[in-house]
């Protein structure tokens, strides 16, 4: 697309979300009476994203920072990926209203799919992804089980109640799916025969509601309580690992070591139960219990 932009030579390299370079705007060759909204969104943990955000950039010196407001803007009616990013890059028109509704149908018809395989020859496993999050979400594989990294980020953008196939192999450990609006991560994990789902819907990310806060702290009520704290994995929050040390902060370590357990980063009380999959543990002192717990 062309003509987005005053002309300008500066390329513009601060990330809005993260590691994620967006802009929007309007296109007035495109989109004449104002009725569409424009942006794009670059990956710039990326090389090939990185070059072309270094080349193109001055298009978009007038747009602001983000993304199209979905709820003014509900309807994805055209996606472009360009050639030389590997879809690193997305650049979309967006529209709305009843011209949104007569789009929908065809755009539902035409879901997408990407083949995010690292080795192409792998054994491929498709999932169709459907982005029931309230916002614009982005798909990363990780393909290692402890930390994501490496990494493949198969879809940087995947619209509101937008669909899409995605093509993986047996690298893949797990999936995080970042919100464009900043407000927090999901992630998707295989079940215990290592399989994932044919079909997944991203759900936006469930906040801690006061029962569970309670419930946490219910164990500390009592003097004579154990001292249980929990910490998630920093990042992508993929695991939890949750402590408990008898006869509560009378315990000999604890008395030794408490200066290492300070909130933050520790929690008080238990993992989240969203944390349901057990990995491992071990007693690290007389008294002391450490588990480690992850999500399936």
């Amino acid at each position: 697309m062309t003509g987005r932009a005053s002309i300008g030579s500066l390329a513009l390299v601060a990330c809005t979300y993260g590691e994620l370079w967006q802009r929007t705007g309007d296109d007035p060759v495109q989109d004449p009476a104002g009725k569409h909204c424009f942006d794009v969104s670059a990956d710039l943990s990326n090389n090939l994203a990185v070059e072309w955000q270094s080349a193109n950039a001055y298009l978009y010196k007038t747009w602001k920072e983000g993304l199209c407001d979905s709820s003014k803007w509900p309807s994805v009616e055209h996606t472009e990926y360009p050639p030389s990013t590997e879809k690193h890059v997305a650049i979309r028109k967006l529209g709305k209203g009843a011209e949104a509704a007569l789009v929908a149908p065809l755009a539902e018809a035409a879901s997408t799919s990407v083949d995010c395989r690292s080795d192409k020859t792998s054994k491929p496993i498709e999932i169709q992804f459907t982005n029931g999050a309230s916002n614009a979400s982005k798909i990363r594989g990780c393909q290692d089980q402890y930390a994501c990294k490496p990494f493949k980020d198969c879809e940087l953008a995947l619209a509101h109640g937008a669909t899409e196939t995605v093509t993986i192999d047996a690298s893949f450990k797990y999936f995080v799916f970042t919100q464009h609006d900043g407000h927090g991560e999901t992630e998707l994990y295989p079940d215990a025969n290592l399989k994932y789902p044919v079909k997944y819907t991203i759900e936006d990310p469930k906040m801690t509601t006061i029962p569970e806060m309670m419930e946490r702290m219910g164990d500390m009520l009592s003097a004579d309580a154990d001292y249980i704290i929990s910490m998630p994995t920093p990042g992508h929050q993929s695991h939890c690992t949750e402590i408990d040390f008898k006869n509560g902060k009378n315990n000999p370590y604890y008395q030794a070591h408490g200066y290492q357990y300070t909130s933050p980063p520790w929690n008080l009380g238990h993992c989240s139960k969203k944390y349901n999959w057990f990995n491992k543990n071990e007693t690290i002192a007389p008294g002391v219990e450490e588990t480690l717990l992850g999500t399936h």
